[in-house]
């Protein structure tokens, strides 16, 4: 989605996993595949604190399990 919606330059990528894994907690590493390449698991409780938290008058009656 990443590379999609924003850029796929690998700086931007790397970027944008590093505040949502480390900033703002979203993501949480699981482990790397046979290539190296990390596996992350969505932290979904943490997604919609923030939400509640933030967006509250936007998305009140919505988790992320609806969507």
């Amino acid at each position: 989605m990443i590379k999609l919606h924003i850029g796929a330059d690998k700086r931007t990528v790397k970027k944008y996993l590093k505040m949502l894994n480390e900033d703002l907690g979203f993501l949480k590493t699981v482990r790397k595949n046979p290539y190296g390449v990390i596996i992350y698991r969505i932290d979904i409780p943490t997604v919609e604190r923030y939400l509640n938290e933030y967006m509250k008058d936007w998305l009140k009656h919505l988790t992320l399990t609806d969507v």
